[in-house]
């Protein structure tokens, strides 16, 4: 079915639905670099946003399983009611998270119920790599770090921090993926 325009309909109709966000993006491996900016998109930069800590105290994350639909019910409506810690949030979007946890992030769910703060994070060897945070307003992400306790020594987010203070931004490269991005929102920033 290559090569008959199939794709160029659907990305049509992917703008008429997204015609009023501020811009899109997308992941494309490194095959079908050349066929994205006939569609209007261009290479965009990704940043990795890493700091030291120094915490005290014990881990009150939980872990939490992704294997009922308790769990699956419970971080749907942390998703709706929780206030982004990202400068560009994904709205009315929780099938591409569900896709991630229910593929190979089932085990990367986390919950402190003294913050009331949902987190998908993968924690190894005292390295935190958080790739997003759902909890109320007021929530800030260093409180959800300390939350993972003492034994986190490094932190990296998978977002782009409304506050990033007192972290080191460095352009970030994953093998076989290109970022690729449309419209005003990815002009300026380091996303």
């Amino acid at each position: 079915y290559r090569n008959r325009g199939y794709i160029r309909i659907l990305m049509a109709e992917i703008e008429k639905d997204t015609a009023d966000a501020d811009g899109i993006y997308l992941f494309a491996n490194d095959s079908v670099v050349e066929f994205y900016p006939k569609l209007g998109f261009v290479k965009g930069e990704e940043y990795l946003y890493t700091r030291t800590v120094a915490q005290i105290g014990e881990c009150r994350m939980e872990n939490i399983p992704m294997n009922s639909a308790e769990g699956w019910q419970k971080l749907e409506k942390a998703m709706e009611m929780g206030e982004p810690l990202s400068m560009c949030a994904m709205v009315e979007n929780s099938g591409l998270i569900f896709f991630y946890v229910s593929q190979f992030m089932q085990e990367n769910v986390y919950y402190d119920e003294t913050l009331n703060a949902w987190a998908i994070a993968e924690l190894e060897d005292g390295a935190l790599m958080l790739h997003n945070v759902f909890a109320p307003e007021g929530v800030t992400q260093d409180a959800v770090i300390a939350a993972f306790g003492a034994d986190v020594k490094t932190v990296s987010l998978g977002f782009v921090p409304k506050d990033s203070s007192g972290f080191t931004c460095e352009a970030y490269r994953e093998e076989d993926s290109t970022f690729f991005v449309k419209g005003e929102a990815f002009r300026e920033n380091k996303w």
